[in-house]
């Protein structure tokens, strides 16, 4: 595999999937996602990512996203039996989940264009021998 590949490989993985994991490892454990923790990684992720960003616009976007699902964790503080029956919770779930695929998408485009195209290192630390 070209250096360029592997460079965005492990770019996707560092940035992109390991900062998802505690939403992995709450559902296996509970069967389920929390809003609160979905819109609580929301909100961090877009800040995260939108700060790695070199674009100024996705920096924008993020910080926009960020600050919205900082407000929506502020909503689901409500005690679960006020949210059963409420379309908002349901809203702020499925929102929180696809603004975190959509900034992940966009993202990937970068972190491609980046590695692969413009030959980017991931890890700027060289060997000393080479």
């Amino acid at each position: 595999m070209k250096n360029n590949y592997q460079d965005f490989w492990t770019s996707i993985f560092l940035h992109l999937i390991l900062p998802l994991m505690p939403l992995a490892i709450e559902f296996n454990y509970t069967g389920f996602v929390s809003v609160r923790s979905l819109t609580m990684t929301a909100s961090i992720y877009a800040f995260s990512i939108g700060v790695s960003s070199r674009n100024k616009a996705t920096l924008a976007f993020c910080i926009l996203i960020g600050l919205l699902n900082a407000g929506n964790y502020g909503s689901t503080i409500k005690t679960s039996k006020e949210m059963i029956n409420n379309t908002t919770y349901d809203f702020l779930n499925v929102g929180a989940f696809w603004l975190i695929i959509l900034i992940f998408g966009i993202h990937v485009v970068e972190r491609f264009n980046r590695h692969v195209s413009e030959g980017e290192e991931f890890i700027l630390i060289k060997n000393r021998n080479q």
